[in-house]
């Protein structure tokens, strides 16, 4: 849990529709908790986001993952 994500384009869950979130986000998103809860705050912050249900499924998929 604590290990650090790579600081780059985060490829491995090749969701493609999620990759420009993924980018904006990364510089401040060092582990997959501070992932989890950045992607919470852009889904509620954002109601009518294009991503956001792209953004609950990849959520869906970390936590399945951990």
């Amino acid at each position: 849990m604590g290990k650090r994500m790579p600081i780059q384009r985060v490829t491995i869950f090749k969701i493609s529709c999620f990759e420009i979130l993924i980018e904006v986000f990364l510089y401040q998103v060092t582990t997959i908790n501070k992932l989890i809860r950045q992607l919470t705050t852009i889904i509620i912050s954002h109601p009518n986001f294009p991503l956001q249900s792209c953004a609950i499924s990849y959520l869906v998929q970390i936590t399945v993952i951990r």
